[in-house]
């Protein structure tokens, strides 16, 4: 009711509109929504707590703010006159007799308070699929206006809540959107789709909330009445699994939503990266072979394929070098053949061509090309992956180790100051500055660093041996 209510130019309704959105009685507490109906209270009546909506406006953050204010807009223009007051009329109460001036005006607010709800549906209908059709175009802050503008008509318009929950996922506003489709689960707890957005969006927010999120999805299998439903729901499970490091588990899923839907191709990207994880390269393989066949014009495909065939070299490099499966480095079987970089490097360099500005895709290039021993082509793939990310602490680290392996001490010294810089709690890249100041001589200066390093981590080998080395305990 204080829904329905919130669309008519009545300042109580407006007041107690901002208290429901205030304490969350929608959903989740909703502070721009609770701010923009306190303004209209106050500016529908100057003796409502204006000073309170102004205390409202100073809680809310940048972002907020930009929000509050297009809601603002949107809401004051789709206000609705104050209805006409009519008069109840019970059994064995002798009517009143209104003045005929009074009964013709009764009749007119009657007429239009029966035209009304057939008008007001559609106008919100054809605002809530423009909500949608903006969001297919990008347009997020535009399809919530929209789907603001039909929520003020039609309070539990399910088209225009989805599409305005799918705009604040976009823009990372997950509170918002978690708001709006608490309240469409509200509305239908058995509808799969709704569940499983909200378990998207409780997934966005972080691993704190991913049981919640299983919860959701779980649930909505229960409902799905399609394989595409049911396999979305599957996949996203498998998500959380891998991310978890769950690794059977998240493969069973993944199972199960490829069997529903073959033709994902998104599905065997996800069933390659789980078996990378597992170290199984060659099977990884084979399922990032089929994701490329699906989607050949997508760089993610050849992306994870050559990260899977990487990841073996890497693998290799470690048995056949000392490594504590094969220490000594025993010369034989594998250790004998070359490795083949240029396949994953191939793969690489498509992925690269299908999205240029991939941070990720040139990082790897980097590592790849340092463990062939190319620095000079490492740095470049590190110097491309700053280009695209200049937030990339590890970038920076990894430049700085090949500036420091070819003696340039002080572009590496430049490039470990900036990789702290953008992450503080790097420890490889304090442990690394550290082996720098003990080359130039430095040792108070490489202790510091060792030690600061061992404080984000305490069980840091790296910076262990390196204070011994100095003659100092860790």
């Amino acid at each position: 009711w204080i829904r329905k209510c919130s669309g008519y130019k009545m300042a109580d309704c407006q007041t107690n509109t901002a208290y429901a959105y205030e304490l969350g009685l929608f959903g989740s507490a909703n502070l721009p929504m609770a701010y923009v109906h306190r303004e209209i209270a106050r500016q529908l009546n100057s003796n409502s707590a204006g000073d309170y909506a102004q205390k409202l406006w100073a809680r809310l953050s940048a972002s907020e703010k930009e929000v509050a204010s297009r809601a603002l807009t949107a809401t004051l223009a789709s206000l609705k006159p104050q209805p006409a007051v009519i008069a109840l009329q019970y059994k064995d109460m002798k009517p009143a007799s209104p003045a005929a001036a009074d009964i013709v005006d009764a009749t007119i607010g009657r007429q239009q308070a029966n035209a009304q709800p057939s008008a007001q549906p559609a106008n919100a209908d054809a605002k809530a699929n423009n909500a949608s059709e903006l969001n297919k175009q990008g347009k997020f802050k535009e399809a919530i206006d929209e789907a603001t503008a039909a929520l003020v008509l039609s309070p539990t318009n399910s088209t225009a809540m989805f599409a305005r929950g799918a705009s604040y996922i976009s823009l990372r506003q997950y509170d918002l959107a978690l708001a709006d489709y608490d309240a469409l689960v509200r509305q239908d707890g058995k509808n799969a789709s709704y569940l499983n957005q909200r378990g998207l969006t409780l997934f966005r927010k972080g691993s704190d909330f991913y049981d919640r999120a299983l919860a959701d999805y779980t649930q909505g299998l229960a409902f799905a009445t399609s394989d595409a439903a049911r396999s979305t729901l599957y996949f996203n499970r498998g998500l959380i699994y891998k991310l978890r490091s769950q690794y059977t588990q998240a493969l069973a899923e993944l199972n199960e939503a490829q069997k529903l839907n073959p033709k994902d191709g998104n599905i065997y990207i996800e069933l390659g990266r789980v078996k990378i994880g597992q170290g199984q390269y060659n099977d990884a393989e084979v399922d990032l072979t089929h994701a490329i066949e699906l989607m050949p014009q997508s760089g993610s495909g050849y992306f994870y394929r050559g990260l899977a065939k990487s990841s073996a070299i890497y693998a290799r490099q470690a048995d056949c070098s000392g490594g504590s499966r094969n220490p000594g480095g025993i010369i034989g079987g594998s250790c004998s053949l070359p490795l083949d970089f240029d396949d994953a490097l191939n793969d690489f360099k498509t992925a690269i061509s299908r999205d240029p500005d991939n941070t990720e895709y040139h990082f790897q290039v980097g590592r790849l090309l340092a463990a062939a021993k190319n620095r000079d082509g490492a740095i470049l793939a590190y110097s491309n992956a700053i280009k695209a990310d200049p937030s990339s602490s590890n970038s920076f680290l990894n430049r700085a180790n090949l500036y420091n392996d070819i003696g340039q001490y002080k572009l590496a010294m430049s490039d470990y100051d900036e990789a702290i810089r953008l992450d503080a709690r790097n420890k490889f890249a304090w442990g690394s500055r550290a082996n720098l100041f003990y080359r130039l001589g430095d040792k108070q200066r490489a202790i510091s660093e060792f030690r600061a390093a061992l404080n984000i981590d305490p069980n840091y080998a790296y910076a262990k041996d390196g204070l011994m080395r100095l003659g100092v305990r860790p």
